[in-house]
């Protein structure tokens, strides 16, 4: 038996865990950095215009937290169990948004025009009037 904390765990079935945690860790092959000071351990998505863990038109790719550990609890997970890298609320962590309903230079783009959004880029505008569904270019 191995201990964990006071819980006592068989051998296979830590083998068991720890291999599809492997597993799983390997499917999620996106850039990130790890950062571990001996108590806080955490891993933060690297913005990447094209393997980034987020690449939406919503919120700043800089600080999207894939995990952090601390004394045996983990905070922050993924939201949602199949990922598209692409939807605009496929994020972890506290993912930050400036300007969401009025980014700098939207109201003066004519439709098919560029604009910027902070932390995510030059986008072009759509032909409708809302900022739900935004197109990168560049």
């Amino acid at each position: 038996m191995v201990c964990a904390g006071n819980r006592r765990m068989n051998r296979p079935l830590l083998a068991w865990l720890l291999m599809g945690a492997t597993s799983v860790m390997a499917e999620t092959n996106f850039p990130r950095i790890e950062l571990d000071n001996g108590y806080l351990q955490a891993a933060i998505f690297l913005p990447d215009a094209e393997r980034g863990y987020y690449r939406g038109t919503r919120f700043d790719w800089s600080g999207i937290i894939e995990r952090v550990d601390y004394a045996g609890h983990r905070f922050y997970a993924p939201l949602h169990r199949q990922h598209n890298p692409l939807g605009h609320d496929f994020v972890s962590g506290p993912a930050g948004e400036f300007a969401m309903f009025h980014p700098m230079g939207f109201d003066e783009a004519a439709a098919g025009e560029s604009f910027v959004k902070i932390g995510v880029g030059l986008l072009e505008k759509p032909p409708r009037t809302s900022t739900s569904f935004i197109t990168i270019i560049g």
